[in-house]
């Protein structure tokens, strides 16, 4: 009777396996059957001990009665801990392949960021002024850097949205995030840098085109002036 009972365990315990076999899910649902797999081994470490149990006892039962030898139970008891040992070697198999996906899915999406934030950077560096641009080619960049700045808050989303991944995972017991959560405040420190860029290079663009209408109106008050001059110089 156990070794039906735990027999029943272990195709329970199986079939459960199977349901976390899947690393195609989303993140939230790795990680809800990563913490299957970690109760799957609870009750693989109950079963663990039941079979030495069991093994035990037979032991002590076939040097009683040494004829059990050619009966069916040590054969049966052997079948179970190969079946037992297939199990869990199963549920490590899941765990690693479920952790190593979304270990690879965020990396993979934060790496993305990284070079999406690079080649913000490059643009914002084309914005700047130099002394060379006239008042349209301060335009030009202005109005560049204003999309760019549109798309800046699209990747502040994306970076929470890569703090919420990382909240969840740390919630798995023995999951390691450390390393993820290292290139994540990097990413953060890289947007925080390129939004500081943005402003700067935003002021001076607004600045040089500043000086562009004062000097735009000066000289249009020269030219007025000079045209009273002509004016009066003909009467």
């Amino acid at each position: 009777l156990k070794l039906k009972a735990l027999n029943d365990n272990i195709n329970k315990i199986r079939d459960n396996i199977i349901e976390c076999d899947d690393i195609s899910n989303d993140i939230e649902k790795n990680v809800e059957n990563i913490n299957k797999c970690q109760n799957i081994d609870d009750n693989l470490e109950a079963g663990k001990k039941e079979l030495a149990e069991l093994n035990s006892f037979l032991m002590n039962l076939l040097t009683k009665f040494p004829n059990l030898k050619e009966s069916a139970l040590p054969k049966e008891l052997e079948n179970i801990k190969k079946r037992f040992s297939v199990v869990s070697k199963n549920n490590d198999k899941n765990k690693k392949n479920l952790t190593n996906h979304i270990d690879k899915t965020i990396k993979d999406k934060i790496i993305n960021y990284s070079k999406l934030i690079q080649q913000q950077n490059e643009k914002v560096k084309w914005c700047k002024p130099d002394s060379s641009s006239d008042k349209y080619n301060l335009e030009v960049k202005l109005n560049s850097l204003n999309e760019i700045e549109k798309s800046n808050s699209d990747f502040n989303d994306k970076i929470k949205d890569i703090d919420e991944f990382l909240k969840i995972i740390s919630k798995v017991p023995k999951l390691s995030s450390s390393d993820l959560v290292e290139m994540q405040a990097q990413v953060q420190k890289n947007y925080e840098q390129l939004v500081g860029d943005c402003d700067g290079v935003r002021k001076l663009l607004e600045n040089n085109l500043s000086l562009w209408s004062q000097y735009d109106s000066i000289s249009e008050e020269f030219l007025n002036k000079l045209k009273d001059v002509e004016g009066k110089t003909k009467s």
